[in-house]
């Protein structure tokens, strides 16, 4: 596991290898159980403090503690939105998706009102439905695809109030 030492050094080495004239600010930006993230900017802006020196759009770094891999965050969106993808889905950059995954279910899975969430939620016919709802009961998981990110989330929900576990999948 990384020291917050090590992760800037994995950070500054990075830089190094994409330009000179780079330096890393002396504290993290965001960090968490996951690692931290670092901003840097050019060593001349640091020095002159001239807006005409200074770096525009260079991305945050995230390094995570426990693998020492090194991603490139995005600059469109606050640093927070990368950090709760990377949580989530283990890549900053990927968002929920339009299909859930259908794994399991505990004690007091109410069949009917599954097989009608389903239907109320995607364009899959009654047969198919109680098929999907059938296959997982015995135990075989099932990926669904909804006709939105709302209704995948929507259904997500709904299932799992019934007593499916049902999670929504990132795209």
């Amino acid at each position: 596991m990384l020291t917050l030492t090590k992760a800037k050094q994995r950070a500054i080495e990075y830089l190094s290898q994409i330009a000179n004239d780079l330096e890393l600010y002396d504290e993290p930006i965001h960090e968490g159980d996951y690692g931290w993230v670092f901003s840097y900017q050019s060593k001349i802006y640091l020095n002159s403090n001239d807006m005409d020196d200074a770096l525009c759009g260079n991305a945050p770094l995230l390094v995570d503690k426990h693998s020492s891999i090194l991603y490139i965050l995005g600059t469109a969106q606050p640093v927070e939105y990368y950090v709760e993808n990377y949580l989530k889905f283990g890549d900053p950059f990927k968002v929920f998706g339009s299909r859930i995954a259908l794994i399991g279910w505990i004690k007091g899975a109410n069949k009917v009102e599954a097989i009608r969430a389903i239907r109320n939620n995607t364009d899959f016919g009654l047969n198919e439905t109680k098929n999907i709802v059938d296959m997982c009961l015995s135990g075989v998981s099932q990926e669904i695809d909804c006709s939105s990110v709302f209704d995948a989330s929507q259904l997500a929900l709904e299932l799992r109030k019934l007593n499916f576990q049902a999670k929504q999948l990132g795209d």
